[in-house]
């Protein structure tokens, strides 16, 4: 089960996490709020998604459902009206069609067990993890000012990707950050980052984080701006950003059948380090790690625990 604790309480264990203060908001004279501290701050029972979810070119969902962070929605699609009325919407089957080629037959079939099947009644995911290190990056970054940090006034425009208002707000307010591409003012291309722990809520799984680690679980690039590099532009400079603020590695867990997602994280210079396997099942949950076995019973909010440093 997820704890609760109160403000003070997190933001000492953050301080303590990465050995920075915690945030603080400083208004600044462009009426822009500006938050410095600490990069991330525990997350609470309202639990945040899985891994991320980037699409197309740029890279797939990368992992388990799809969408795969919670209470995301993918936004509505404008179709063109003509004089006796608007057009149907894509059926189902053609959906799934444009999802196959998008992503695989195989990784398609995957999501669509996971939408049928609860997940306290069965799951099953094998996971790639990846992690970059900030401080191993030798080609410098080029700098681009069309990529920042989100602050709270970014909310509209995330919320836009599909995401429920209130979420959002949660994500903010309990520590997770978004290092955000804009163009124009037009939000194109989004990654989250959280800790000091993630889970994996479908599998039943928690990965502890180590000191001076941090966990990006959800991203995205606007449908119309894929196939353009903007991914790993905004991966390296929010990887090169968090390194000076003391994170000294960045972990992701990558569905291994998406390999759409495996190669666009990895043209940004993150490394495959192991494999984690888990099974769920009537609220069982078994994690395999090499020869390694984990189980518990889980039900529908427990975990198994798996500290970073045991796996990788």
């Amino acid at each position: 089960m997820l704890g609760l604790r109160d403000d003070v309480h997190r933001d000492e264990a953050f301080s303590q996490h990465v050995g920075q203060p915690p945030f603080v908001e400083e208004q600044r004279l462009d009426g822009d709020v500006r938050v410095h501290g600490h990069p991330f701050r525990e997350q609470s029972h309202y639990s945040l998604r899985t891994s991320p979810a980037i699409a197309g070119r740029d890279v797939h969902d990368l992992h388990h459902n799809d969408p795969v962070t919670q209470g995301r929605e993918e936004p509505p699609v404008a179709l063109p009206t003509s004089h006796t009325g608007p057009l149907p919407a894509p059926n189902p089957w053609t959906r799934l069609a444009r999802k196959a080629r998008e992503v695989g037959v195989l990784y398609t079939l995957m999501l669509g067990t996971r939408v049928l099947i609860p997940a306290a009644i069965f799951r099953v995911a094998r996971m790639t993890i990846l992690e970059i290190l900030p401080h191993a990056l030798t080609a410098p970054v080029v700098a681009d000012e069309r990529i920042r940090w989100a602050t709270p006034q970014d909310v509209q425009q995330l919320a836009a990707f599909g995401h429920a208002l209130d979420a959002l707000q949660r994500r903010i307010a309990e520590g997770a950050r978004a290092c955000i591409l804009t163009e124009r003012t037009m939000l194109l291309a989004y990654v989250w980052f959280h800790g000091p722990y993630h889970d994996e809520e479908d599998l039943g799984v928690r990965f502890s984080l180590g000191p001076g680690e941090i966990w990006l679980f959800d991203a995205m690039v606007k449908v119309d701006q894929r196939g353009r590099g903007l991914y790993p532009q905004l991966l390296k400079t929010a990887t090169r950003d968090l390194g000076r603020e003391g994170v000294r590695r960045i972990l992701i867990a990558i569905e291994t059948a998406n390999g759409n997602s495996l190669h666009a994280h990895q043209a940004a210079g993150a490394k495959a380090v192991t494999t984690v396997c888990g099974l769920r099942i009537f609220g069982f949950t078994f994690v395999w790690h090499g020869r390694r076995v984990r189980a518990a019973w889980t039900g529908s909010t427990g975990y198994v625990r798996l500290p970073t440093s045991s796996i990788a």
